[in-house]
């Protein structure tokens, strides 16, 4: 078998219907769908079970507690069993052409040295449907992104071989907000293969994004950075000037956000 999709998923109710959609209608077929819930209390799991059968036994699927996001990854990537494994979050839809385009490139390639795929993701607004952006991704921002400890992959976009995690390892779920970039760092440190492309893979929906800058995600996202400054960087005053520097950018991008929704907010009421 040539893809695992995994999808991990807690109460999802509103969202996860259309990312089932888009799994079922892939173009290419040679795929297992593996849905990792956190024990939803809405009708996820209803939603999920309605579907089940449309996959002809493609379809698995568990709910039981996790710790967290990186623990449902880990537990999804244990129960794959394809070369390919594919992460699409439940609140994200794929294109239906996906696995075909990414079947086409790495069509007679040695399976022992795959490349990673990272492919480009449409970012769209909720209530209009409208493309806003996307995201994608080439060898030298991958680099320089790298080297600031940043996402260097567009990582809703991304495929990664079976070896690449018996090599760099599972998600480390210490880590609640990054544990994708920490994983990323990893990976690129060790010089595996990776092919961009410009190919729309997956979609997501901007809708919530600009209230994830709150105190609140700062706090969590503060106690990661410094998880991470701390395993990569061993001088502490290395680690203390990074960690002040990725707070300056992060506060200034808050208040920046802040001010631009109200402003918003206010533009609003006087154009009523």
């Amino acid at each position: 078998m040539l893809f695992s999709i995994i999808t991990v998923c807690f109460n999802s109710g509103k969202t996860i219907e259309r990312t089932l959609q888009s799994i079922l209608s892939q173009t290419y077929q040679d795929y297992e769908y593996i849905i990792v819930d956190g024990g939803s209390t809405d009708d996820t799991l209803d939603i999920v079970k309605r579907y089940e059968t449309l996959f002809g036994g493609r379809m698995k699927w568990k709910s039981e507690p996790d710790s967290g996001i990186f623990d449902a990854f880990n537990k999804g990537v244990r129960r794959s069993s394809a070369t390919y494994l594919w992460i699409v979050n439940s609140d994200d839809y794929a294109e239906s052409d996906a696995l075909e385009k990414v079947a086409g490139m790495v069509q007679g390639r040695d399976i022992d040295n795959l490349p990673v795929i990272s492919g480009t993701m449409r970012v769209f607004e909720e209530k209009t449907h409208k493309t806003v952006f996307y995201a994608k991704s080439d060898v030298q921002t991958c680099r320089n992104k790298y080297e600031k400890n940043l996402m260097g992959i567009i990582h809703p976009a991304t495929l990664v071989p079976r070896y690449v995690y018996e090599k760099v390892g599972l998600f480390n779920p210490e880590y609640r907000n990054i544990g994708d970039y920490e994983w990323f760092h990893r990976m690129y440190s060790m010089d595996v293969p990776i092919i961009f492309t410009d190919s729309v893979l997956t979609n997501m929906s901007n809708g919530g994004t600009s209230n994830q800058l709150t105190w609140k995600h700062f706090m969590r996202s503060y106690d990661d950075r410094k998880l991470f400054f701390a395993t990569y960087y061993k001088n502490f005053l290395s680690q203390k000037y990074r960690l002040a520097r990725w707070c300056a950018t992060f506060l200034r991008y808050m208040f920046n956000n802040r001010k631009r929704c109200a402003i918003q907010r206010l533009r609003a009421t006087f154009s009523r």
